[in-house]
């Protein structure tokens, strides 16, 4: 008895403590009621908004966050009208009173008793609600409101141009709760959303001459027979030219449009009385079917009308690489915009109006379409790990571009070989950044990031750090682990750390991606240092001893490839190192040796990765005359020239040529010499130019050390 006492206690005691070190997965739910009407004279919706709110925390709430987002219209002094003016964009703050928008009206009430609200002292779009009774574990309120909502003109998602509306981020909401805390978030540009998974219906009451595109199912036959007849009525005049009916002007009075959907966080809608038409159907690898849908403006027809195809391809390829779209349909609309090329919803997404070239507009609804999965279906915190939705729905993006179209944000083939360039846009563009030492780390918050580094380390950054991770695996496994987070994780809030657990189930280490490239700003630098004399026998077959030096501060896997000719012979995968490392590859009758040949990885420095197999200075690369601009071919040491012409009072004009070394990309060394002659002094003249460039100190926070010479000489009257 006094052993099973003792066990007893112990078992007790800790029960708590093995419970909250294992908790169990919990998420919020939100099912929403909402009927609005749209005023299209006045500008404003009237609504009423019921919500039933589920505690699954094991947490006693006492108070509920609500977002208020067309507050962030209200005034000059929102956090969204003070992010714009920081980013130099002013049509808001010259905007007028009338132009602007805003919610009220609010009346709150919780399972039928009126509540409290409190708005934040500093932002108008963030409230509190304070509970009359605390919301127990596994218990649930229904909260509602009348609202009224002025809309504004269109300067960011949420807004109108005369009578087209984009109702989006338009009713009250409640911030995420979850094992952090609540998540109470003002309206930005930069950034977007986080929001609790539930079920939606919806009454949009609008007069009837108005098309309409919206988050989830219409359920009024009617309509949808009408919408039929439209996109019937667009392909005829696709197909024959025949003209478009007056139905739109026929249809008088209002109509009340039902829709219902499950299993999503938010709910938009997008009217207009001049949008055509189009649908068609998705079929799915699986052999699902879906109902895709584009509405767009009859000048646009040319470009718009392959869109509904363009929904469709992205639609099959995001669920044969990740898994099935779990909808029966999704909608493109063309609109006003200017937040961005395009802005996702659950099951719809609007296009920007002047967004028309074929292969663009493709590439903009891939992204679009394809942020149903990341952050639609996958609902991540997108506010403060903008790369896990952005980023990764970018990497697919680019996987769409190369898989249609052979490549992914590449310049002309022309263009590429009169500039050298070697390397795709999204490449190039984090290269830039790199080099001018202005880079941030990719798993910052949004708002930490500058706006130009939001697009670029976020966009760009992140697809070709993911790039490297999928040639590391093999993209079987790669897809394997993705589709397994993404049947784990949908219609729940995955954190970073649930996608690297995630990428932890394969049979190799991930940490380099998850522990150095996502949280800091250390980059990938592998260079030859040089080749042993002496090979190294294993099975009786010879291994080259190469010492390879790691520059950069991630351990990142990275691959030696032996070349002859053009051509790869044998690559061989290393894991990553610190410092310095003797590898050992097997030997053959190659031309020299290459790091990352496949540039799987954004190697920083590109020029120290080659080895030639023989000859003094192996580690030298031969010299390549360039005229005007290079952006640094990885095979050569470019010295670039170009004709000078200049004049002066006392040389008159002079005729030279500058030699230099530098252009978009900062090095080392940088030398620029301009000899010319000055046919009126008949004295030879020009400048020059050293500057030696020191490694940033990060733990100094000093971005750049360099020193710079300079000299000059011209003609001068000295009387």
């Amino acid at each position: 008895m006094k052993s099973y006492s003792i066990s007893l206690f112990i078992l007790l005691f800790l029960l708590p403590v093995l419970v909250n070190g294992q908790q169990a997965y919990w998420q919020q739910e939100v099912n929403y009621k909402i009927a609005v009407k749209l005023d299209d004279n006045q500008h404003t919706l009237k609504g009423k908004i019921e919500f039933e709110y589920i505690n699954n925390s094991p947490d006693t709430l006492r108070e509920i966050y609500m977002h208020l987002w067309p507050n962030a219209y209200k005034h000059r002094s929102t956090a969204y009208a003070q992010e714009q003016a920081n980013n130099g964009k002013v049509d808001f703050h010259l905007s007028s009173k009338q132009e602007r928008g805003y919610i009220d009206r609010l009346s709150f009430k919780i399972d039928d008793r009126s509540v409290k609200m409190e708005y934040d002292a500093a932002n108008p779009d963030i409230a509190l609600l304070k509970l009359r009774s605390p919301l127990m574990p596994g218990r649930k309120c229904v909260i509602e409101t009348p609202f009224h909502v002025k809309i504004p003109h269109t300067f960011s998602r949420f807004g109108h141009v005369k009578q087209d509306y984009q109702i989006c981020q338009w009713y009250p909401k409640p911030a995420v709760y979850d094992f952090k805390g609540w998540h109470p978030m003002v309206y930005r540009d930069q950034g977007e959303f986080y929001a609790e998974f539930g079920s939606f219906e919806v009454y949009i009451d609008i007069p009837a001459d108005y098309v309409v595109g919206a988050t989830g199912i219409l359920q009024d036959e009617e309509e949808v027979e009408w919408m039929h007849s439209l996109s019937e009525e667009t392909k005829a005049f696709i197909k024959d030219g025949k003209r478009f009916s007056d139905e739109f002007a026929n249809r008088k009075g209002r109509k009340i449009l039902k829709y219902t959907q499950d299993n999503v966080h938010d709910f938009a809608w997008f009217a207009s009385k001049d949008y055509r038409v189009h649908s068609s159907t998705a079929k799915l690898e699986s052999g699902k079917e879906v109902r895709t849908w584009a509405l767009f403006y009859e000048k646009d027809i040319d470009s718009w009308q392959h869109v509904s195809g363009y929904v469709n391809d992205a639609l099959f390829y995001f669920s044969k690489w990740l898994g099935d779209y779990p909808y029966e349909h999704c909608t493109a609309v063309q609109g006003p915009l200017l937040a961005g090329g395009g802005m996702e919803y659950p099951m719809i997404t609007i296009i920007g109006d002047n967004i028309l070239d074929h292969k663009v507009l493709d590439e903009i609804i891939a992204h679009e379409v394809g942020h149903n999965w990341f952050q639609g279906i996958l609902g991540s915190n997108e506010r403060d790990y903008p790369w896990m939705d952005e980023g990764l729905n970018s990497f697919y993006e680019a996987r769409y571009m190369k898989k249609k179209y052979g490549s992914d944000m590449a310049l002309p083939s022309k263009i590429n070989r009169w500039a050298g360039l070697h390397m795709g846009l999204r490449e190039l563009s984090y290269q830039l950044t790199v080099n001018q030492h202005k880079d941030q780390p990719i798993g910052l918050h949004s708002h930490d990031f500058t706006s130009s580094n939001y697009g670029i380390m976020v966009y760009m950054g992140t697809p070709l750090m993911l790039n490297g991770l999928e040639a590391y695996l093999g993209l079987e496994d790669f897809d394997k682990l993705m589709q397994g987070y993404y049947e784990k994780w949908k219609f729940k809030h995955p954190y970073p750390k649930d996608l690297k657990s995630s990428f932890e189930e394969g049979s190799k280490d991930v940490s380099f991606f998850f522990d150095e490239i996502i949280p800091t700003n250390d980059k990938i630098d592998y260079k030859f240092v040089k080749k042993e004399k002496n090979n190294e026998k294993i099975g009786g077959i010879p291994y080259a001893r190469l010492k390879v030096k790691n520059k950069g501060f991630v351990a990142s896997p990275f691959t030696i490839s032996g070349i002859k000719g053009d051509s790869a012979i044998n690559t061989t995968w290393y894991n990553g190192f610190n410092g310095e490392m003797e590898v050992l590859f097997k030997d053959g009758d190659y031309d020299y040796y290459k790091i990352d040949v496949n540039n799987d990885f954004p190697d920083i420095n590109k020029k120290n990765n080659t080895l030639r197999s023989k000859g003094f200075f192996p580690t030298l690369l031969p010299l390549k005359l360039k005229p005007f601009i290079s952006f640094e071919d990885p095979n050569y040491t470019e010295v670039l020239f170009s004709p000078l012409a200049l004049w002066n009072t006392h040389d008159g004009n002079m005729l030279g040529v500058g030699i230099y070394n530098g252009f978009l990309f900062e090095k080392m060394v940088e030398y620029g010499f301009s000899p010319m002659y000055g046919l009126k002094s008949k004295n030879m003249v020009g400048s020059s130019r050293l500057a030696v460039n020191f490694k940033a100190l990060s733990s100094l926070s000093i971005r750049k050390v360099s020193m710079d010479f300079s000299a000059t000489r011209f003609s001068y009257d000295n009387h």
